[in-house]
């Protein structure tokens, strides 16, 4: 099983704007691995999770967060200073973890992290936020789209919570000449018309 890190590098600065393997000829050779060597060589591949301990893991998608969509903030009356803020959300970390199905194809568990924050002008001690994960392939062609909800509990005298969303299982049809890498992963809030405005004139935070 490979985990998998978020990038924010390469196709995903497109690919978010636009969502509002390279094969050698070649010869398998012997080659003779030093007896010291053998062991931390076969206890690195069991650490992928591979059944084989000599395959190689699976190439993940890019995980990544759609900038217009990365927080959500709401705001008790019309008012939006600090004072009048119920609650402020943000993913800090989309995650995976890849590995390979059954019937060959690419297997991912992914998740988010949250970070929630309860503001001055908060009723209750829970909030509900919802976002989603979205499989994108290429430039910016929507295959899937999960909607999720995270419920946040906040203990007493505790205005700021980090959490982990739910896991979500995809299995990405890959092939010869498409990797995992061909694919891209965003999360994001869903935001009100008024959210996604003030999103966009505060991208600077």
């Amino acid at each position: 099983m490979s985990s998998c890190m978020p990038l924010a590098s390469g196709p995903l600065a497109r690919v978010a704007a636009s969502v509002t393997a390279l094969t050698l000829p070649w010869r398998p050779r012997r080659v003779r691995v030093p007896a010291w060597l053998a062991l931390p060589i076969l206890a690195l591949l069991a650490g992928c999770g591979s059944t084989d301990p000599y395959a190689f893991p699976p190439v993940c998608p890019q995980f990544g967060t759609l900038p217009d969509a990365a927080d959500v903030t709401r705001f008790r009356g019309r008012g939006t200073d600090l004072t009048d803020m119920a609650m402020d959300a943000r993913i800090t970390a989309p995650r995976g973890k890849c590995s390979r199905d059954a019937d060959g194809r690419l297997k991912v568990d992914t998740f988010v992290r949250l970070l929630v924050t309860r503001g001055p002008a908060a009723q209750g001690r829970t909030e509900s936020v919802d976002y989603f994960i979205a499989v994108v392939e290429g430039q910016g062609q929507i295959l899937a789209k999960y909607p999720l909800r995270a419920q946040v509990d906040f203990p007493p005298n505790v205005d700021r919570v980090e959490l982990t969303g739910e896991t979500v299982t995809l299995s990405l049809p890959t092939k010869p000449g498409k990797a995992g890498d061909a694919f891209t992963l965003l999360s994001g809030f869903q935001l009100t018309p008024a959210e996604l405005a003030f999103n966009r004139q505060h991208a600077a935070r």
